[in-house]
């Protein structure tokens, strides 16, 4: 998410609201989201590894002297250090022993004795086929697990909490590939996908996050069977200026299940995230042919879906708006969509607004609604046909 000064018009300045989220659990609670049904898995993928990493022993040392191909299994334990991965097809993967699996922890003490935070838990560059699975990550000052210039990366059955401004990150990724991850306690998005195509985030867990998952300026990407819930907002898909890439195009949300998203805004100030009122659902801003399907959205207290502009957010008076800043084309259907906007946030309730089911500014072309539910702003929506 980049910096922008201030959200919505919809939002001068008042405070926000603390509510109750459901609690996040560390890796010391909580083994990976999936580790009892990979158990059979990871047994038979240890036989097949090419370099096994015993604990005591550290990850970077066996990912430098690997090659193209390699498999290389993590022994359970707890292991300091960000890893830097560069190359090509490789899958590295956290063996299960008694529910236990290998953690990657961020925390350690500087020489004067201070606490400290490593800036990243993986950083993947250039690595083209990478298959990472099965770790917990927690306690960095960046991100969880950032990607850049990459293409076919699988990100599977990862817990990531605590891990900075966000758990997930691929940037600038075609085909990306994220599964069956738990998120927990990140200052931005949980999972993001920026300036990317075709990425695919699935049967996801987002929970105590500014945003659950994110979608910004990007092409052509799938966020399907994700629970976020306990969130400050569920789901955004978001075009930004001043980005190289200056659209987003085709996205769609399905069959999600957004519920409760809450949470008291945590995010940094002065940022669009920070900026959040807690209560949405599902955002799109900016974002052409989006669509919304089959999704449960319940309990939000602001809004459930929200299709926004640029022009709704107070951008710093040096930022040109360099893309088109209405959502065209939204299709927002079929879904169940129910008990949203039942106590709007201060930001949005300052400026007479109400907490609705489904609220749209009134502008961009094409947009249109196909839902049974009440409690919409405007009252007549456009029909889809």
């Amino acid at each position: 998410m980049i910096a922008i000064a201030g959200f919505v018009r919809l939002a001068a300045a008042a405070a926000l609201v603390a509510v109750v989220a459901a609690p996040a659990l560390g890796c010391r609670k909580l083994s990976p989201a999936s580790t009892v049904e990979r158990a059979g898995a990871g047994a038979r993928e240890a036989r097949r590894a090419t370099i096994v990493v015993k604990a005591g022993e550290r990850i970077q040392d066996a990912v430098d002297r690997a090659g193209e191909g390699d498999v290389i299994g993590v022994e359970p334990g707890v292991y300091q250090e960000s890893v830097l991965i560069t190359t090509p097809r490789l899958t590295l993967f956290s063996m299960t022993e008694g529910g236990r699996a290998a953690v990657l922890d961020g925390s350690g003490v500087a020489e004067d004795g201070a606490a400290i935070r490593r800036p990243d838990g993986f950083s993947v560059t250039g690595a083209s086929g990478l298959v990472l699975e099965g770790f917990c990550i927690q306690s960095y000052a960046g991100n969880g697990v950032k990607v850049t210039e990459s293409s076919d990366v699988v990100l599977r059955d990862l817990t990531i909490h605590d891990a900075g401004l966000y758990g997930v990150y691929p940037v600038a990724c075609v085909g990306t590939v994220v599964e069956r991850c738990r998120v927990s306690r990140i200052a931005d998005a949980g999972i993001y996908a920026g300036l990317s195509r075709r990425c695919v985030i699935r049967d996801n867990e987002c929970f105590d996050n500014v945003a659950g998952i994110e979608i910004e300026n990007s092409d052509d990407c799938v966020v399907t069977g994700n629970s976020c819930h306990h969130n400050t907002a569920g789901i955004l898909v978001f075009v930004l200026p001043n980005l190289p890439v200056k659209v987003g195009r085709r996205n769609e949300v399905r069959d999600n299940r957004v519920q409760e998203n809450n949470l008291r805004n945590w995010g940094k100030p002065d940022s669009v995230i920070g900026e959040l009122p807690e209560g949405c659902g599902v955002i799109v801003m900016a974002a052409d042919d989006t669509l919304v399907t089959g999704n449960v959205i319940e309990g939000n207290r602001s809004f459930g879906v929200g299709v926004l502009s640029l022009t709704d957010i107070n951008l710093p008076e040096s930022d040109a708006i360099d893309v088109e800043p209405n959502s065209d084309r939204t299709t927002v259907r079929d879904n169940l969509i129910r008990d949203n906007g039942a106590r709007p946030a201060a930001k949005i309730a300052v400026q007479g607004l109400p907490g609705v089911n489904l609220f749209w500014n009134l502008r961009g072309q094409g947009n249109c609604w196909r839902e049974e539910t009440t409690g919409r702003f405007p009252e007549t929506l456009p029909l889809c046909r």
